[in-house]
């Protein structure tokens, strides 16, 4: 892990907070994600996540929320925003040492789907997800913390002893579109489980559930596992 220093945070805030970000997102990036949805990332969608389908267990709340997923394949974050930012304002959380080491591919990244950088140590990917959910945002984490496997990390229910509402999605069928490695996506079925939503307290019980909902909702064993 890459644990980012105090002067590396300070420029990454001063230039992601001058261009897209400070907590929220300004309206020209509103603008540049609306664009990008319906000219690449539906039609990117449409093309290679096909056929769709999409299953509730319950109707989402009204209020801001925080979408847990499964991490399979970087095709998941094309897929969710299709689903889950309708009607929403949706920022989702990438691996600060992954995507956001490049100013070019930060900016790029923040200014077509929405992304901010949340660092895989520390408190301050939380901190930002808390001044989103306040701005009035729905936040996308994948609490694996990386593609391919691995049970969630604590994070998550510090945000929601913190009085954050967790809404646990599961994916399946992203693996085969995009697996981890491969350079060109292929066609493949794909669906998004969407589950009941957790107001708990307590943070352990909420890791614990919310592991426990995803693994139920996108079949993937490794979930929830004692």
């Amino acid at each position: 892990m890459v644990t980012i220093g105090m002067d590396d945070e300070r420029r990454r805030r001063k230039w992601l907070g001058s261009s897209l970000f400070i907590g929220r997102l300004r309206g020209a990036g509103k603008f540049g994600r609306m664009i990008m949805r319906w000219l690449v990332w539906s039609p990117i969608r449409l093309l290679f996540c096909s056929p769709l389908s999409v299953h509730h267990r319950a109707p989402l709340p009204r209020e801001p929320v925080v979408f847990v997923a499964n991490h399979a394949s970087h095709a998941d974050t094309v897929l969710l925003l299709d689903v889950l930012a309708r009607g929403r304002p949706l920022a989702v959380a990438a691996a600060d040492d992954y995507w956001f080491k490049d100013r070019v591919k930060g900016l790029a990244l923040a200014g077509s789907l929405g992304a901010f950088p949340f660092p895989r140590e520390g408190a301050r990917g939380l901190r930002r997800t808390e001044e989103l959910l306040a701005a009035g945002w729905s936040v996308l984490i994948y609490p694996q913390g990386t593609r391919g496997g691995g049970k969630f990390r604590s994070g998550i229910g510090r945000l929601a002893a913190a009085g954050a509402v967790l809404v646990p999605v599961g994916v399946v069928g992203t693996r085969f579109v995009l697996p981890k490695g491969a350079t060109w996506p292929q066609r493949h079925r794909v669906s998004v489980h969407i589950g009941e939503a957790l107001r708990v307290r307590d943070a352990q019980e909420a890791v614990r559930r919310a592991e426990e909902a995803v693994a139920e909702l996108s079949r993937d064993p490794e979930l929830g596992a004692a």
